[in-house]
């Protein structure tokens, strides 16, 4: 199998730039509208847009429950109701066949797979180093249940049939939540730019913040509102709450960023203001 493994990117009139992924199928170059959502995939799944620093991921959407109070505050993935839609195999040593280091491609046990299904996840691969990989491509499980996953980098350690452990993600992209039955532990991958109602996107692409300043719905309190508060967390709904020693939410919550903008402090009269702008902590 003969893959592209070249990155490709395009400066485009306003100065944004579009990234289509490794191994892109599409290849659509044109400027995206971040508004929008499509029925029908447009641009490939992963492409990022980068526009006045903020970076956007094309993604899909997946309905999982009702929707929530702050809809369009809330992108929920990687948690028990949509596990289906993330682990493809969960921790095991029996499903990776025997490969030397250098090699690109792997086999893998798992009957009943589409191409491309695993396009863009994230192998994970270890005995005594732990060997993280990208997907660029998948073959269709053939009748004896083999799969042929091609990888963004070599082997640097060989794998061993029986031993070496292997737990294997779709894309973080491919099933976003939108909406959810389980606010209380949840991952949020980004905020969309959509003004959509929870639980109405089921199957749809759109693009997803994930970089950049960015203001979503504040708790009750607000964040910003006590002397010097700066870090910020997602909570169950997916707004913001204060994240430090004393946020009730503890480890449940994810961690949102910093507050952009000016807190109060002790040496000033400065008034603080609820709900300030908070600077994404990822840019996957």
């Amino acid at each position: 199998m003969i893959v592209n493994k070249i990155n490709h990117d395009l400066r485009s009139v306003n100065s944004g730039t579009i990234y289509l992924p490794a191994n892109a199928q599409i290849g659509n170059l044109t400027l995206p509208d971040l508004t929008a959502w499509d029925t029908t995939p447009v641009y490939d799944l992963t492409t990022k847009y980068r526009y006045n620093g903020k970076t956007f991921v094309y993604s899909r959407a997946v309905q999982k429950g009702t929707g929530g109070e702050y809809a369009n505050a809330q992108l929920i993935a990687v948690k028990g109701a949509a596990s289906a839609s993330i682990v493809a195999i969960d921790w095991s040593t029996t499903n990776v066949h025997t490969h030397a280091a250098g090699v690109s491609q792997i086999v893998v046990e798992a009957s009943g797979i589409l191409e491309n299904e695993y396009q863009y996840g994230d192998v994970f691969l270890g005995v005594t180093i732990y060997q993280n990989r990208g997907i660029l491509s998948n073959t269709a499980s053939d009748t004896d249940g083999y799969v042929t996953l091609d990888l963004d980098i070599p082997l640097a350690e060989e794998t061993v049939h029986n031993t070496t452990g292997m737990t294997l993600y779709r894309s973080r992209y491919a099933a976003v939540e939108w909406a959810g039955v389980d606010y209380e532990y949840v991952s949020i991958v980004g905020v969309p730019v959509i003004n959509k109602a929870a639980g109405l996107l089921d199957g749809q692409y759109f693009w997803l913040q994930t970089w950049g300043s960015v203001q979503v719905s504040g708790s009750a309190g607000g964040v910003g509102a006590e002397a010097s508060e700066r870090m910020a967390a997602f909570d169950g709904q997916g707004q913001l709450s204060p994240a430090d020693e004393e946020y009730t939410g503890g480890k449940s919550r994810q961690f949102a960023g910093y507050i952009l903008d000016k807190t109060k402090d002790t040496y000033e009269s400065f008034s603080a203001t609820d709900s300030g702008f908070v600077m994404l902590m990822c840019d996957w």
